[in-house]
């Protein structure tokens, strides 16, 4: 089950709840909390028994949540909470019927000067109301005796926001007034500075592609691969190089490059060390001479990094394996138990 211990202030979200999840405990070693709120793994929200129960506490933004337990390394839904719903997720495979813990705190509209609500970036501040799903028709924003009719900016299974985008940054009194089916609803007035977004200025004026290399060009035709059966397609850095006049003349100026350090895998989101350019890719001298073209072309770079998670066969996690409970790199991962 889940229970709402109340809400709180929150620097980002404005408004956070304390929520209480639990379910009986039948004689498991471990519990664990999954949900929408960490992909639905192991690791982030270890439970604790307490008399008969495992039990968590997390502080979670207002909206609708769903979740299960891994009981043992069992997966369940919460068989006290009868609200059960199919969730999938494509990008982690993850498609199964989860239960589901709506958050929602008192009130049909809110604001609060926060992150999520009141911001300034690149030279306009962009405010954000939030009103409860189906209540509104339209919202006006009034500042230094004016008004702004804002934009409705986005919807979810329980709330829809209206925004609001002004020149300028710094200091801002302002107040809403909100139309419903029932009339007209004020909410306000509010004093605050918007929290600045920092942001290098280049990246206001570039377009940018995404590159994943293994899946983009050959440049290298003879090369070993890690694993088979990995769906590798064999391209490189070089085959990126040797294609940058047709990407310029897509009219793009950066490139995001999905993570090219040494892996086992062709995505290369499991990384087995941080310090080279994969050997397949080309190796550290392919990226070199790709950095040196692209900076001819005036092309930036931007390199996908992948630091909270490793790969089975990084040397840290197989001296875990190795060494148990005295690797010194113990303390990086989460062993559910020993030996690993």
């Amino acid at each position: 089950m889940y229970k709402i211990f109340g809400f709180e202030r929150d620097r980002r979200f404005g408004r956070v709840a304390m929520v209480e999840f639990s379910t009986p405990a039948k004689g498991e070693p471990y519990a664990y909390l999954l949900g929408s709120f960490n992909a639905f793994n192991e690791g982030s929200f270890r439970m604790v028994r307490s008399d008969d129960r495992w039990k968590i506490k997390v502080r979670l933004p207002e909206g609708v949540w769903y979740y299960a337990f891994s009981l043992g390394g069992e997966f369940k839904v919460d068989s006290e909470n009868p609200v059960k719903r199919g969730y999938k997720r494509p990008s982690y495979k993850f498609e199964r019927e989860a239960s589901v813990a709506e958050v929602r705190g008192p009130g049909r509209l809110f604001h609060r000067p926060s992150l999520t609500y009141l911001y300034s970036f690149a030279g306009r501040t962009h405010v954000i109301l939030r009103t409860a799903r189906n209540s509104a028709t339209s919202a006006t924003l009034s500042f230094t005796g004016e008004k702004v009719e804002m934009r409705p900016k986005a919807r979810d299974e329980l709330f829809e926001y209206w925004e609001a985008v002004l020149p300028g940054e710094g200091a801002l009194e302002y107040s809403f007034e909100v139309e419903t089916a029932e009339g007209f609803e004020k909410l306000g007035p509010f004093s605050a500075v918007p929290e600045s977004l920092e942001a290098p200025a280049w990246v206001l004026e570039r377009v940018f592609y995404q590159v994943m290399p293994d899946r983009f060009a050959v440049g290298i035709a003879e090369k070993e691969l890690p694993l088979k059966g990995e769906s590798f397609y064999g391209g490189d850095l070089r085959g990126l190089r040797e294609h940058l006049d047709h990407l310029k003349g897509l009219g793009i100026n950066a490139i995001y490059l999905t993570p090219i350090f040494e892996s086992m895998t062709y995505h290369g989101y499991d990384v087995t060390d941080y310090f080279h350019t994969a050997e397949r890719l080309g190796g550290d001298g392919e990226f070199d001479a790709l950095v040196r073209e692209l900076e001819g072309f005036d092309v930036r770079l931007i390199l996908d990094g992948v630091f909270h998670h490793t790969s089975f066969f990084h040397p840290y996690f197989q001296d875990l394996i190795r060494n148990g409970e005295n690797s010194r790199y113990r303390d990086f991962y989460r062993p559910l138990k020993f030996p690993v």
